[in-house]
């Protein structure tokens, strides 16, 4: 059953320069686990089911942002001049069509979906905020409580004095706020603080002089939950923390997860049941990885289907890849996109494959390339093997077809539109040009040429010499 449309626009605040992150990229275009920190906040307002979003940002970074996002997903809002959050929702507030106002901001990318629903339930006519406590609150907002515990203000940090920089308790900036109670107050702000901007947490104060109902307030479980990026060190440790979280989630779920600290998660994972997954492996992407399957260590897997008792050795990258059940890859082995590998089948060491299906119980078991090829079931393709179908920019790579039970020695060498038929074999260091016929032996050889006193006659001096002064001493 679809959730019901709630009557709220959601105002993200993106148009900070991100000048700290020391980057040409805009702040909210960098990337946690593999989605940018606004793609992640779009994710979750979407998800509240709201009337309409309302993107504020700077207008020189509109050509990035509409590159990155599905721009009609949101109506763009302008903000010229950075003049603090206040200013930057009175620039939105034109468009809002709706009883009330979600304020979220495009660089805090992890706030739980079930936080900020829970602040929409709880603030459905007044003012309601997200807090969060902790440690090291240097930098934030402090939340002013009175013997109630009821809010009475918040004070930035550089506005603080002593007394007030120990509290613990911080604004996150998220804030539920009826429209009409903006309509009237926003023209209102001042900006008499030290930075000379206009504060939107002004609102609190104003509202208590104002309104007879209390602010309510929802507190985050976590801080990371609610943290901001303002530095590249920030995003690095925010998004080690969200990889830390989804390892133990899947462990949870009964994945092995060898070190949760050295997992890297840039996408979905799927896994069944006794997974085991080494240090240091890398999932890009959705992958699935079926029952009993093993990744080894030091692995990268893009877009990756495994299917069960699957065995990735270490050292390998698999993109856009579907492996059948009980087949084994690696060490150190590539697999490009459009590569099937088949049941129990075997992929060895320094094998690169693209554009590739390897059939059931078939075996390429070091050093080959193996690009364009249809390999059947039961064939057998040794070392050094190479599909050459590259005929220049202007020609379509050309196909080679690997008929079922052939044996393909080493250092083979396929040339075009090649198709080895049936439990055909090909001897070592052959290249083939033709087609070959099923049950069939094709060697190509090539002449023995000697050339005797080769070397010129100075460098057969200079041996001559050297052998004689050292058989002399």
């Amino acid at each position: 059953m679809a959730t019901p449309q709630r009557d709220v626009t959601v105002i993200i605040l993106a148009a900070g320069d991100g000048t700290r992150m020391r980057s040409s990229t805009p702040k909210v275009l960098h990337k946690i686990g593999g989605q940018t920190l606004l793609q992640r906040v779009l994710h979750k307002a979407k998800q509240l089911a709201v009337k309409d979003i309302l993107l504020v940002h700077n207008p020189k970074h509109h050509t990035s942002l509409a590159a990155a996002i599905d721009p009609s997903m949101v109506t763009w809002i302008r903000q010229e001049q950075a003049l603090g959050t206040g200013h930057a929702v009175q620039q939105a507030l034109g468009k809002v069509r709706t009883k009330r106002c979600l304020i979220l901001y495009g660089d805090v990318p992890l706030v739980p979906i079930q936080l900020l629903e829970s602040l929409l339930d709880k603030a459905t006519t007044g003012l309601g905020m997200i807090t969060a406590s902790t440690d090291q609150p240097d930098g934030f907002g402090r939340i002013i409580r009175n013997d109630k515990q009821q809010i009475q203000a918040i004070i930035e940090q550089k506005d603080a004095c002593q007394k007030v920089a120990a509290i613990q308790e911080i604004n996150t900036g998220m804030m539920c706020i009826p429209t009409t109670f903006l309509e009237t107050f926003l023209p209102q702000l001042q900006a008499k603080n030290a930075q000379g901007e206009y504060y939107l947490t002004d609102c609190i104060a104003q509202w208590q002089q104002t309104q007879p109902e209390a602010i309510v307030s929802v507190q985050a479980e976590t801080f990371w939950h609610v943290q901001g990026i303002n530095s590249v060190y920030d995003l690095v440790q925010l998004e080690r923390i969200w990889m830390r979280h989804r390892a133990h989630e899947l462990i949870r779920s009964g994945v092995c997860i060898r070190d949760p600290n050295r997992f890297e998660l840039y996408g979905d994972l799927h896994c069944g049941k006794d997974v085991v997954i080494e240090p240091n492996c890398q999932f890009y992407g959705t992958c699935v990885i079926g029952d009993n399957c093993n990744i080894a260590s030091h692995s990268s897997l893009h877009n990756v289907h495994l299917e069960d008792n699957v065995c990735i050795k270490s050292h390998c990258v698999l993109e856009d890849t579907k492996i059948k059940s009980g087949a084994r890859v690696g060490p150190f082995a590539y697999t490009r996109p459009h590569t099937q590998v088949g049941t129990n089948a075997k992929l060895g060491s320094f094998v690169e494959t693209k554009n590739t299906q390897i059939g059931d119980e078939a075996s390429v078991a070091h050093f080959a390339y193996v690009g364009d090829t249809e390999i059947g079931r039961r064939a057998n393709v040794g070392a050094m093997f190479v599909n050459a179908n590259f005929h220049g920019h202007s020609q379509p790579k050309s196909t080679a077809r690997i008929g079922e039970g052939a044996a393909i020695g080493a250092q083979v060498v396929l040339v075009g539109n090649i198709s080895i038929g049936e439990f055909a074999s090909i001897g070592a260091g052959s290249t083939i040009r033709g087609n070959t016929k099923a049950y069939s032996l094709t060697v190509t050889k090539g002449e023995t040429v000697v050339k005797e006193q080769w070397r010129p006659n100075h460098e057969r001096a200079k041996t001559h010499n050297k052998n004689t002064t050292t058989t002399a001493s």
